[in-house]
């Protein structure tokens, strides 16, 4: 729409009341709301009058007092509050009806039918975006011959014996050169769901990323709706989410067939050939390209190893120099049992690290696993170490933790860990038990002196506390150590938390609830300031039984009160 023509529309002097008009241009008709009222904050003054533009494809803002076009929708030049003030005259509504064909007030009327504006613009980018995807998507070649086939083969092809039905995931990773000079790498996902009865499998393609080399970077790259096939005709597009793929596969399957038609250099296509993890083959291809060294690794058998030391790209070189460090025969070691970096790095601090040992380490699971068999095989024979935890059958991470935190306390007690009398003791378990026992009388008998009121009030408190009723038993905790067993075996907050300090100042006191039956074994525990019951909760913070229970309480606080104003009218009286 030209300017020209929408500022000859308007009248040299804007009327005192807001006005709606169609109006005639070259282009077609275009509707005129003047808003004579409307304020425009700019360069921190009020900026008074404007005149608002719409036709069929676009709308435009014109503020007369300074002379400036803005490209602003009617539902932004905040006209609301002066079509509350003065609103439209008949004429202008009946003209916005008409231009319109929404039968809605002024304001309503302007706002749908540009909001429709905005669609149609939108629908119209995203088509265009649509296109230009599309085309450039269409630059990837034809699959290789057989190459559906090939991605079959790579799922089970039958059920084992005792099995009834299996489901699951591959994800394939396929390079090609493009008729423009241009490569491209390609994911697909092969899902597959097999059962006695049926062989149910589908591919589709998730990713295709351009680049101007073979492997290895990606220039311009699209993601594939999910709800196609591999070897069809599927949709682009060039952001993750929604229908699209949400997260690209790490660990893949290789097609390495066409490898010699990328031009690569013949040390990484010997590479990417040898190996048969899933991984990353791109990554792994600007390793091998890095550092040659790699082809003999992947061909001497040290599959993970290659996986380890290639995957991270910023600790690539960190890992490469423990690597270069491993002797030939360590090498032969970690190759019989296909080990990582990790028992590489326990290979480098402890050579004589037997295959038995590493083996034993690959089956440790944790994120501080490292940190923790570092501190534990500190100055020690870390074969030894792993034989003991076998022969007591602890060969768990949490066992290895136990263990450290054996030799932890026996270090405390002031021996020699490196002695073998010490760590390499069959008994380590019993001594560590007696440990922790020993420690935790410590720790009991220093809470018992900070908190003496407690044991100082017990008679007292049995007086008022303690009751046995309908085969049930409130007792009274003996010192601030019994409260926090309580809270031990319950397993909630009662032992932490404040309750024993406070206990130890009268502020509340803390009871146990348990079955006659079973006067040892926790059941309840209450917190009570001798008036009303506070909290009391059973195991893990539940409530078990809690209407039975609860009827239960009430009937005890109520004596318990009495037994306190018992008591007080004594003092009293006394």
């Amino acid at each position: 729409m030209k300017k020209k023509e929408l500022l000859a529309a308007i009248p040299k002097e804007l009327p005192k009341q807001n006005m709606a008009r169609v109006i005639k241009t070259s282009e077609g008709k275009a509707l005129m709301v003047i808003l004579p009222e409307n304020i425009f904050l700019i360069d921190y003054r009020d900026v008074h009058g404007c005149v608002h533009f719409t036709w069929k494809n676009g709308y435009l803002t014109y503020y007369t007092e300074i002379g400036m076009w803005v490209r602003r929708a009617f539902r932004n030049i905040d006209a609301n509050t002066y079509l509350e003030v003065s609103g439209f005259d008949e004429k202008s509504h009946e003209d916005v009806e008409s231009f319109t064909g929404i039968d809605a007030n002024v304001g309503y009327g302007i706002r749908k039918f540009e909001e429709s504006i905005d669609y149609k613009k939108w629908e119209h980018r995203m088509d265009n975006r649509q296109a230009r995807i599309n085309k450039w998507a269409a630059e990837a070649p034809a699959l290789p011959k057989g190459f559906l086939k090939w991605c079959e083969k790579q799922i089970p092809q039958k059920l084992g014996k005792r099995q009834r039905h299996v489901h699951g995931k591959e994800y394939i990773q396929l390079f090609q050169k493009c008729r423009t000079g241009c490569y491209v790498e390609r994911m697909f996902r092969v899902e597959y769901d097999i059962t006695r009865e049926k062989h149910w499998h589908r591919t589709t393609e998730l990713v295709r990323g351009f680049s101007r080399v073979p492997i290895g970077s990606w220039d311009r790259w699209y993601y594939g709706v999910i709800d196609g096939a591999g070897g069809k005709e599927q949709r682009w597009w060039d952001r993750k989410g929604g229908t699209q793929v949400n997260n690209c596969p790490q660990k893949m399957i290789l097609y390495s067939k066409n490898l010699n038609e990328l031009g690569l250099p013949t040390n990484v296509v010997e590479t990417l050939k040898a190996m048969h993890k899933r991984m990353d083959y791109g990554t792994l291809a600007v390793a091998a390209e890095e550092n040659p060294e790699l082809e003999k690794l992947a061909k001497g058998g040290l599959q993970q190893l290659v996986c380890d030391t290639c995957m991270n790209k910023y600790t690539r070189e960190q890992k490469w120099k423990i690597v270069r460090k491993l002797t030939k025969s360590q090498l032969q070691k970690l190759a019989e049992i296909d080990g990582g970096i990790y028992e590489a790095e326990m290979l480098e601090a402890h050579p004589e690290m037997t295959r038995e040992s590493l083996k034993m380490l690959q089956a440790f699971r944790g994120g501080d696993r490292r940190e923790i068999i570092k501190d534990v095989s500190e100055g020690l024979n870390i074969n030894h170490v792993l034989t003991l935890l076998k022969k007591t059958n602890s060969c768990s991470m949490d066992s290895m933790r136990e263990y450290q935190d054996y030799l932890h306390m026996a270090r405390a007690r002031g021996m020699t860990v490196t002695d073998e009398i010490v760590y390499r003791n069959k008994r380590w378990k019993y001594f560590h038990a007696q440990y922790v026992e020993e420690k935790e009388q410590k720790e009991d008998a220093e809470l018992n002196r900070k908190n003496s009121n407690i044991s100082t009030d017990y008679r007292v408190n049995c007086e008022v506390f303690q009751a046995c009723t309908d085969g049930y038993l409130f007792l009274v905790p003996r010192s601030a150590a019994d409260i926090r067993v309580e809270g031990n075996l319950q397993h909630h907050c009662v032992g932490r938390a404040g309750y024993i300090e406070k206990m130890n100042r009268r502020e509340s006191f803390i009871i146990f609830l348990r079955k006659a039956e079973e006067p040892k074994v926790p059941y309840y525990t209450i917190e009570t300031d001798g008036y009303r019951i506070i909290q009391a909760y059973g195991a893990y913070d539940r409530k078990p039984d809690w209407d039975t229970v609860n009827k239960l309480l009430q009937a005890w606080i109520k004596e318990v009160r009495k037994r306190k104003m018992q008591r007080e009218t004594q003092r009293i009286a006394i």
